[in-house]
């Protein structure tokens, strides 16, 4: 629970205090906010305060180490490769890319032809790509 304020366009946030009454804060122009959320997630919009949503996860950054090991262990780096190699500029930029992210148009290309092979082997793609992040 804290107290929040906008001046001149800036957020402004207090910790509640016992010691300041209810009127002190109104008359400086602070709206108590009773709620959970850490103060990265509250703004005042429209005179009131608002809650934000949570921001969407940055996309993955995969090894292509790793999601060619891990796809070798099921069986399917054959194909997986295969299709990377079918299509020149992919199989260009994945020779020069180091790892690549989820959000990659290419990538995104391969994962849906990647889903299609996977769906046989009865495991989780997103946990499958889980295992494949690169390390910081």
């Amino acid at each position: 629970m804290f107290y929040i304020r906008q001046v001149l366009g800036r957020l402004e946030f207090r910790p509640v205090s016992p010691y300041m009454g209810t009127a002190w804060y109104e008359r400086g122009g602070w709206m108590l906010y009773g709620g959970s959320l850490p103060q990265s997630r509250v703004t005042i919009f429209g005179g009131t305060v608002t809650e934000l949503p949570e921001p969407e996860p940055p996309p993955r950054v995969l090894s292509k180490l790793k999601l060619r090991d891990n796809l070798a262990e099921l069986g399917l780096w054959g194909a997986f490769k295969a299709t990377i190699d079918a299509d020149a500029s992919i199989s260009e930029r994945w020779v020069l890319a180091q790892d690549i992210r989820e959000d990659d148009a290419d990538f995104v290309a391969l994962k849906g032809r990647l889903a299609t092979q996977f769906g046989a082997t009865g495991n989780d793609l997103d946990e499958f790509l889980d295992r494949c992040i690169t390390e910081a």
